[in-house]
């Protein structure tokens, strides 16, 4: 019994220590460089009958945190007091992916700065905010 519960307890801490080394990894350049990977692999349709269904889960995954990380970003630089984007309504939601994307891929360079500052930094030149008269 005292082994099992040494084993499970061993169990315990090395999930959470991958848990806790994937976590310090969501938030980075490189996180979201993969996960516009997983996105743009998910919308071509390419490959996925030779792919696993955990592979083919982990892409949906990684492409829904894609999704949902750059416009939780663009609706709080551009919705709140101090407006860092203007980004107009009738913009669609997929030119605002591709432009981050976009910049995703030209500036590698970057990957080390966070996430959030990559998708202010790349939708500035096309979104500016207004300037109050």
């Amino acid at each position: 019994m005292k082994g099992r519960t040494i084993a499970a307890g061993l169990m315990v801490l090395l999930c959470t220590a991958g848990w806790a080394q994937g976590a310090t990894r969501v938030g980075t350049g490189q996180w979201l460089r993969d996960a516009w990977v997983e996105y743009r692999r998910s919308t071509a349709g390419a490959g996925a009958p030779s792919r696993t269904p955990s592979q083919i889960l982990s892409t949906a995954v990684e492409s829904g945190l894609f999704v949902g990380f750059v416009v939780g970003v663009t609706s709080a630089v551009n919705d709140g007091a101090i407006q860092i984007l203007d980004i107009p309504a009738s913009v669609p939601t997929e030119r605002v992916l591709s432009i981050v994307g976009r910049y995703l891929d030209d500036h590698p360079e970057k990957l080390n700065v966070p996430a959030q500052t990559l998708v202010e930094e790349s939708l500035k030149p096309f979104f500016p905010p207004r300037r109050s008269s």
